[in-house]
């Protein structure tokens, strides 16, 4: 049997979804998801041939509570005489492994997608990198989903180069182009929803919302670019994580009248087609699925310059990068963006080229189902 872990449920439908579905048409093996609350989210978002089981698997360390989430996997991986674990999410990845090796089971799969220590310092830095080092170790397949993410975690010791691999171009699950296309239907319901011309400029951030994405610097360097552009807006679509309603409540500036707030949402390219720019200004990704979907809608990107967005987009080509926590430089790229309409659909147009040619979501579905088959996942006697 095989089964995929997270803290949390929406990666295995956001990232893993294409691949679940092949990997069900592959196998007669029982699959299952395990979450913290894939009973509440799994009841509208998966297939029901998926089993799941709900094993509380807490983002932030505690000792205690991360000691009792191995016990509960170890279990349930004995009883149910599980052949194959593969983990998403850092926490995932370290009770996953744990677990899956002291139960004994023979594929240990784990999946980088970004490093927590990269923004860290002192202390916390040197324990993430071990717990990152600790997962490398005890799994016995790791995924990554960028080429230069890989080297990093080669270069920084986490991993052996003949443990690791990279999926065809990069990214985990790859793009629907189909689904994340340029719609002019989306883009006027977002625009008549918000009460936004067809002339203004929209900027969009679409993501988890916490210091480590850049967001607080999103919204000051937006602020500066309200003075300068004509009417401008900011679309936020999001969890809240570290305060930023009311962050943005508070804010004493005529501007915040055109940021616009939503939840997490399950049509991002709605959002994606009603704006002008995609904008990323993270500190620390993996390889960023959003911007490879912004661009597939068309739409420039305006992101940091750092490992997992330099990877999926092309300075001057498909977007513009700025360094991280560059306020000015992210304004400047605002009002560049806002200014010029050809180059904004010059980089848009080669943005989306770019992912029919590399990141199409069959070409990476049809590598992972490949690396599943090599080493032995459908026929665990291969190994």
């Amino acid at each position: 049997m095989i089964c995929f872990v997270s803290t949390v449920s929406w990666p295995l439908k956001v990232y893993l979804e294409p691949h679940l579905e092949g990997v069900k048409n592959n196998t007669t093996s029982k699959i299952y998801l395990i979450a913290n609350d894939i009973d509440e989210y799994g009841k509208d978002n998966f297939d029901m041939s998926f089993l799941r089981k709900k094993i509380p698997i807490k983002r932030k360390i505690n000792i205690l509570f991360d000691l009792i989430s191995v016990f509960y996997l170890y279990v349930f991986l004995k009883r149910n005489n599980i052949t194959s674990v593969h983990s998403i999410m850092p926490k995932a990845g370290l009770v996953s492994t744990l677990a899956s090796f002291m139960a004994r089971v023979p594929l240990r799969i784990h999946t980088f997608t970004g490093q927590v220590w990269v923004t860290k310092k002192g202390f916390s830095r040197y324990i993430l990198k071990q717990i990152d080092k600790y997962i490398a170790n005890l799994a016995t397949h790791i995924l990554c989903d960028s080429h230069l993410q890989m080297e990093f975690l080669i270069s920084n010791g986490i991993v052996k180069r003949n443990k690791i691999k990279v999926l065809a171009n990069g990214s985990i699950s790859g793009i629907n182009a189909n689904r994340f296309s340029p719609n002019p239907i989306f883009r006027g319901k977002i625009r008549c929803m918000l009460a936004i011309n067809s002339s203004e400029i929209v900027f969009l951030y679409l993501g988890r919302l916490n210091k480590d994405k850049g967001i607080f610097d999103l919204i000051n360097a937006f602020l500066l670019a309200f003075n300068t552009l004509k009417n401008p807006h900011l679309i936020i679509v999001g969890p809240d994580e570290e305060n930023v309603d009311q962050y943005i409540k508070h804010l004493n500036h005529f501007g915040k009248k055109n940021i616009h707030r939503f939840g997490f949402s399950n049509t991002p390219e709605q959002f994606m087609a009603s704006c002008d720019v995609f904008c990323l200004p993270s500190y620390r990704e993996g390889f960023n699925n959003s911007v490879l979907e912004s661009g597939s809608v068309g739409i420039p990107v305006l992101a940091s310059d750092i490992i997992g967005i330099s990877d999926a987009v092309i300075n001057g080509v498909t977007g513009l990068l700025h360094l991280p926590a560059d306020v000015n430089g992210i304004y400047s790229g605002m009002i560049k963006l806002a200014k010029d309409s050809d180059l904004r659909f010059r980089l848009g147009n080669a943005a989306r080229d770019r992912i029919l040619s590399h990141f199409s979501q069959e070409l990476v579905t049809k590598e992972f189902l490949k690396f599943y088959d090599s080493i032995g996942v459908f026929n665990i006697y291969k190994i």
